[in-house]
């Protein structure tokens, strides 16, 4: 079965609780502090993120498209889009934290202050970098 990105058009997935599509539903597409963004999965550089199209936050791979830097001059922090050698994706203006967890990679936590950079598998084994990305 080949999954691909949700259209609203597509019928529920009997799979997902309904509470669930609720919940997500109600959730915002993005994320900011005073330095940075937060996305699931992409942004357009010229349009506030209050103005972004709802599948651009949410589905739009960096496959599809990278962004220059974000109108507001914050950095960006994406996943969505993996990155299969493991390691997080920086571009200076946007940083990708997807580092293909779902393919035996590397589940990423990232300190958006320092850069430093957690990770961890599914067997168990971690890795920190503390030079930061």
């Amino acid at each position: 079965m080949v999954v691909g990105e949700p259209t609203p058009d597509d019928p529920p997935r009997p799979d997902i609780p309904e509470r669930h599509w609720r919940f997500l539903e109600r959730r915002r597409p993005f994320f900011e502090t005073d330095t940075h963004l937060f996305v699931h999965a992409n942004y357009l550089p010229g349009r506030p993120l209050k103005e972004q199209p709802g599948e651009v936050p949410r589905w739009r791979s960096l496959d599809d498209f990278v962004p220059g830097p974000h109108v507001s001059g914050k950095a960006a922090v994406v996943g969505h889009t993996p990155q299969t050698s493991g390691e997080v994706l920086n571009l200076g203006h946007l940083l990708c934290i997807d580092t293909f967890v779902q393919g035996d990679g590397w589940l990423t936590a990232l300190d958006v202050a320092t850069g430093k950079v957690w990770q961890a598998d599914e067997r168990g084994r971690m890795r920190c970098d503390m030079s930061g990305v």
